[in-house]
């Protein structure tokens, strides 16, 4: 009896450790075949964004002149917004984007800031109301010039602001097309962004932009939010080392191609605008 249990007793610990052997080639094999799919799998994904990126970029500037901007992108006198599509992001969506530490020290949202004097986003004591820094590049990259087209950007720096008791920040920006260059002021000590726009210029509608290219307008693939010290020629390089920071080097490339290609398109115009003058009391 006691012979038969010991017999039984090793054929039970072989037959586990059997099955843990097993199990152990069947996870390496798994294993094997895992890694490079993984891998596989997160490279695809990277040039998907990257093409994604290509692409917003390329539809951002891949008119051929001013009229067909305007033809494509003409909006209503106010806002880029008709009957049944909502013309900005929802108020929700946009205070989730407010940094969360810092929401307590944030207004309401609003369309102007109370007391504002002066021109809307031309003037520090009338600046554009805007949802945190992210809110900075959704407005900049939704912002559209009088011809229609889509702007290059760079922060200048802060400048203080005596309607808010807080600094609002100076961005210089240029028309693709080389047909206009200012500098705009932007408080982005708000829940939401404002729905309007600097005289002669107009917002493009939330409602008719695809999920694609409402994630990547939240990206900075048009301007960075630090000064560029030859702008707009260096942009692209500035461009390409901030998404290479911010997690996206597959993006950085396409993005960067782009915008050289664009900047070579309109060198010799860039000049020919008159450099703004800003308010800039530090930068």
């Amino acid at each position: 009896m006691d012979f038969a249990r010991d017999v039984n007793a090793r054929r039970g610990r072989k037959m586990m450790v059997g099955v843990g052997m097993s199990a152990l080639l069947g996870i390496m094999i798994w294993s094997w075949w895992a890694i490079p799919i993984s891998i596989a799998i997160a490279v695809a994904m990277g040039h998907v964004m990257a093409l994604q990126a290509a692409r917003w970029v390329e539809a951002q500037t891949g008119f051929t002149s001013p009229q067909q901007a305007d033809v494509l992108s003409r909006p209503p006198p106010l806002h880029a917004s008709s009957a049944g599509v909502p013309d900005d992001e929802p108020v929700a969506d946009q205070a989730r984007d407010v940094p969360s530490l810092f929401a307590s020290q944030y207004a309401e949202g609003c369309d102007l800031v109370v007391g504002g004097v002066g021109r809307l986003g031309f003037d520090p004591s009338n600046p554009i109301p805007v949802n945190g820094p992210r809110g900075e590049t959704v407005y900049l990259s939704l912002l559209r010039s009088r011809s229609g087209a889509p702007f290059l950007y760079h922060r200048l720096g802060s400048v203080p602001s005596a309607q808010l008791g807080k600094p609002v920040d100076a961005f210089e920006v240029a028309a693709v097309d080389a047909s206009e260059r200012h500098v705009l002021y932007l408080a982005m000590y708000h829940m939401r962004r404002t729905r309007l726009a600097p005289e002669g210029m107009h917002l493009k509608c939330w409602g008719r932009m695809d999920s694609a290219g409402r994630a990547m307008a939240k990206v900075d693939l048009m301007g960075v939010r630090f000064r560029v010290p030859s702008f707009p020629y260096d942009l692209p390089g500035a461009v390409a080392a901030c998404l290479t920071r911010c997690g996206l080097p597959d993006a950085a490339g396409p993005a960067a191609e782009h915008l050289e290609a664009l900047v070579e398109r309109e060198r010799g115009n860039w000049e020919l605008l008159a450099r703004p003058q800003s308010a800039m009391a530090t930068a």
